[in-house]
């Protein structure tokens, strides 16, 4: 089947543009990753303002530490050298810290680039009482530039049963959205995320959002099952994959079918990714080397650096780097030790009900089944 995927979610063509060559996995020299994976401890009282139902991070143990000076220093300390800062969260809610705004500006001043996973629910108020789309806009220079809204609604009802929530969000969000899309000095990206569920997934709801993209003009709106929380042993999501994922994968598919764009060029772009496709799919978890990170190191909102942004939580502590610190001595030792051959992620990992995200996923198998074509 044809990768429908926009460039911008081909995670292992990135990787090799940024590395330049599979040659240079395990060569023993360090190579800074493509991009700094920071999770702000929510507002140091809660983690995250909404209970999503499919919440990835829902089993994790929710740390909050106050590490964000030390991490701002970090990056004046690293002046521009690693060039993606994506701003996200296991189980956080980056826009309500109350240092999101300095960690924008500090990433935009040495010249990088930022991307916003979100549920965006409080960017409506935080524009009203702060200007925060605003200056959003301002900062963003380009395309790589990106805010990613966790949207996951085609109403206020499915929204609220789907987030857990007792008040309208959703038209706060779609507020936020359309600011964003439709302002004429726009320059990165906006773009929604739906995971399709039993409340949201009716012809009425995924019309209304289509329309809704279409009108205001993001550039993308992709379409997926939610795969099982992180945190369990792999029976647990197997039988997840058999409950959930296989029925109704090809099911949704022809349901978004009438509103898929046929050219990628298309804005928005509107796509389906099954979880096969979409690299979540429990049988893709057949290697045991990790090249990941080459493609990040984690900023987690616990206090330590992770290895991985999907194991980035207290349960994982055998996968700490160390401290979160701004002395680049030490931040090279920790991608060092991110970056060896040994790491077994089979034992280290997925023997501990942690596993990979899509972005791993992809890069590790591709990797591995280059190397097999080789030898």
């Amino acid at each position: 089947m044809d990768d429908i995927r926009p460039e911008r979610y081909r995670y292992y063509d990135q990787l090799i543009q940024h590395v330049g060559s599979e040659d240079t996995f395990f060569d023993g020299e360090l190579v800074y990753p493509r991009q700094l994976e920071i999770h702000l401890p929510g507002d140091h009282i809660h983690p995250c303002v909404m209970r999503c139902t499919h919440c990835q991070g829902m089993l994790f143990e929710k740390g909050l530490g106050t590490w964000e000076a030390t991490g701002l220093s970090l990056l004046h300390n690293l002046e521009g050298a690693v060039p993606y800062h994506i701003y996200g969260g296991a189980y956080t809610e980056p826009v309500i810290n109350p240092y999101f705004g300095a960690y924008l500006g500090v990433t935009k001043h040495y010249g990088n680039y930022f991307g916003i996973h979100t549920s965006g629910s409080p960017l409506w108020e935080l524009e009203k009482h702060q200007g925060l789309l605003t200056e959003m806009l301002r900062l963003g220079d380009d395309e790589r530039d990106y805010i990613s809204f966790s949207l996951d609604a085609g109403s206020v009802d499915s929204h609220s049963k789907g987030k857990g929530l007792s008040e309208d969000k959703f038209t706060d969000i779609l507020n936020a959205i359309a600011f964003l899309a439709t302002a004429k000095d726009r320059k990165m990206s906006v773009r929604v995320c739906y995971l399709l569920n039993r409340w949201n997934s009716t012809e009425e709801e995924i019309e209304y959002i289509t329309t809704f993209a279409n009108r205001v003009g993001i550039d993308s709106l992709r379409f997926s099952v939610p795969y099982a929380q992180y945190n369990q042993t792999f029976d647990q999501v197997k039988r997840y994959k058999e409950r959930k994922e296989v029925p109704h994968s090809e099911e949704y598919r022809k349901r978004i079918a009438p509103y898929m764009s046929t050219d990628q060029s298309d804005r928005p772009y509107i796509f389906y990714v099954a979880p096969k496709e979409g690299w979540t799919d429990i049988a893709l978890y057949d290697f045991d080397q990790c090249i990941y990170g080459y493609f990040q190191i984690t900023l987690a909102a616990d206090g330590y650096m992770y290895r991985c942004s999907a194991v980035a939580a207290p349960d994982a502590a055998h996968l700490r780097l160390g401290i979160i610190t701004d002395e680049i001595e030490e931040f090279e030792r920790m991608n060092k030790r991110n970056q060896v051959s040994g790491f077994d992620c089979q034992k280290a990992c997925f023997a501990h009900g942690v596993r990979c995200n899509r972005m791993a996923v992809e890069c590790n198998r591709k990797y591995r089944d280059s190397k097999e074509r080789t030898t």
